[in-house]
């Protein structure tokens, strides 16, 4: 029984890092923005202070790809198998190395632009995982526990 449960609270933690990513995507987001548009901060020093103050899954994204910057990155494909992260799914690796790729690669008005569009990109995918935590986590929670339960009821 008590695999079970443990099982359906993995499922259901996965669902809430998720969102906890997103939830840190939008953020940063209203960081970048406020620091390039306010500030005219440089990228580099926007995500060193990010990457020094950060915890969770997004921060390590963005340290790694901090950590690869200098090397430089010629598309989107290299930024994501450098940031590639085995919580997210595969089409959300790739909207955010390809936010990762576009970071300060044009003029201020054209990048605050980017950064709402990318914010409400974020946004709609963290209410998505909210959603999907409420629902299925619970949902697959309760499910595992009573398999668990018909388990130990069939053993006995």
């Amino acid at each position: 029984m008590t695999a079970a449960a443990l099982t359906g609270l993995a499922i259901k933690k996965s669902f809430r890092t998720r969102m906890s990513v997103f939830t840190d995507a939008c953020d940063f987001c209203a960081y970048y923005k406020r620091e390039i548009s306010s500030l005219k901060t440089p990228l580099d020093e926007i995500l060193r202070a990010y990457c020094k103050e950060g915890k969770g899954v997004f921060s390590g994204i963005m340290k790694k790809y901090y950590a690869g910057m200098s090397v430089g990155f010629c598309n989107a494909e290299e930024v994501l198998s450098d940031v590639r992260s085995n919580v997210l799914r595969d089409e959300d690796n790739l909207i955010i190395a390809s936010f990762l790729f576009a970071l300060g690669k044009s003029d201020l008005e054209n990048e605050i632009t980017n950064i709402k569009r990318y914010q409400d990109v974020f946004e709609e995918k963290k209410r998505k995982y909210e959603s999907d935590l409420n629902k299925k986590g619970d949902m697959y929670y309760k499910l595992f526990v009573l398999l668990g339960i018909t388990l130990m009821i069939l053993v006995v």
